[in-house]
């Protein structure tokens, strides 16, 4: 291909623009990949050790818990399969931090899944998502990036 009498220099690197783009997530969707990923995705590193409820509500208000809870506000406390069920207790304050669940990391782990793992994220958007969906996705919110599989 020919320019103003100049040729243009062959390459085989392919040029690329990245794009971002907005987009807004219902709240279900978000509750249904944790639900993939907590009910399916994960057991093979992660373990649910309990809940921090939202003030006034407890147990008997959540239909699924380990999804509404942290969508209500509360918290998720996780730990890594592989160790007892007392592992959580004895991590100091920041990996016990690293482990929780909250709705402000839900909302980081679909941005770091979106700029990392765009596949993913298309999935999710798609609504084509499942298992290994829901588990890239716990992972982004409690690590910012995949440490398991």
């Amino acid at each position: 291909m020919e320019r103003e009498g100049k040729h243009m220099p062959q390459t085989t690197e392919k040029k690329t623009v990245k794009v971002t783009v907005q987009v807004e997530v219902e709240e279900q969707r978000i509750s249904d990949l944790l639900c993939a990923a907590l009910e399916g995705g994960v057991g093979y590193w992660c373990r649910i050790m309990g809940y921090e409820y939202p003030s006034g509500l407890s147990h008997s208000d959540f239909e699924f818990p380990h999804v509404e809870v942290v969508l209500a506000g509360g918290k998720c406390f996780c730990h890594d399969a592989e160790q007892p069920d007392s592992h959580y207790k004895t991590l100091d304050a920041a990996e016990r931090e690293r482990w929780t669940l909250t709705r402000e990391k839900l909302e980081k782990g679909l941005h770091v899944m979106a700029e990392k793992y765009p596949k993913h994220f298309a999935d999710f958007h798609a609504e084509n998502d499942d298992a290994e969906t829901g588990d890239v996705f716990l992972q982004c919110c409690l690590f910012g990036e995949l440490v398991y599989g």
